[in-house]
């Protein structure tokens, strides 16, 4: 053997000295590398939101989505383009290439949605959104011995402590259920005025809605109509 690998196999000493540095080395930067549960990652995803009150999916998808899409399509910034047609509402999911300025594309996108001149007159004007993501810091799990109902209740408390402090931006509860309402008719009440639980039930369905009314075109601009009737609380639901 010559050369440098040859001086170390006769150095014994200044090879280990040579290794030792390099582990001191390794030890020292592994110690100064971040570390982050979470990375930082940005999402370019453009999500469009359309509503179309008092039609069905299949009108939604026609009239709403796919104009949406055909006036997007070819842009060089989309990587993905995609549309979800539920009812009185379209949804188009816009993901963008990572190298691309999420924020100018935003402005192009909404420049060519907001020229679409063929949307239905009862569609009401789009709502575009950046997506960003939220970094997941910390979880607080609440329990006891108590109700469903209380434990949401001092969730709520805990939430709005959370959002007290300066360094915290953002609080959600996860994992409680929504609230609901119970409606009890008796037997002897539901035979005594000859009906039935599906009568009951059907009335409320009628009675506790929201429902559009349309609109109407005056010389003073466009006016729309709804008829608000829905119950929210026991009491309402009673009346």
């Amino acid at each position: 053997m010559t050369g440098l690998t040859a001086w170390f196999a006769n150095n014994r000493v200044a090879a280990n000295l040579l290794m030792g540095a390099a582990v001191l080395a390794g030890l020292s930067a592994a110690l100064r590398v971040p570390v982050q549960i979470y990375p930082d990652v940005e999402v370019p995803v453009v999500i469009i939101d359309i509503p179309y009150l008092g039609a069905g999916p299949e009108e939604v998808e026609s009239e709403v989505c796919i104009r949406v899409e055909d006036e997007l399509d070819g842009l060089a910034q989309i990587e993905w383009l995609s549309s979800l047609s539920v009812e009185n509402l379209c949804t188009v999911r816009v993901e963008l290439f990572e190298d691309v300025d999420p924020v100018s594309t935003l402005g192009e996108i909404e420049a060519r949605v907001s020229a679409i001149d063929t949307f239905p007159p009862d569609a009401e004007p789009p709502v575009l959104r950046l997506l960003t993501m939220v970094n997941l810091v910390s979880e607080v799990a609440i329990t006891g011995p108590t109700d469903e109902r209380a434990l949401k209740e001092l969730g709520k408390r805990v939430r709005d402590d959370l959002l007290a402090l300066p360094a915290v931006t953002q609080a959600s509860i996860v994992n409680a259920r929504d609230y609901e309402i119970s409606v009890e008719v008796s037997e002897a009440a539901l035979q005594r005025h000859r009906l039935t639980f599906d009568d009951v039930a059907g009335a409320l369905r009628q009675r506790s809605i929201n429902v559009p009314g349309g609109s109407i075109r005056t010389e003073d601009g466009e006016w729309l109509l709804r008829a608000s009737g829905q119950a929210y609380t026991g009491r309402e639901l009673e009346d």
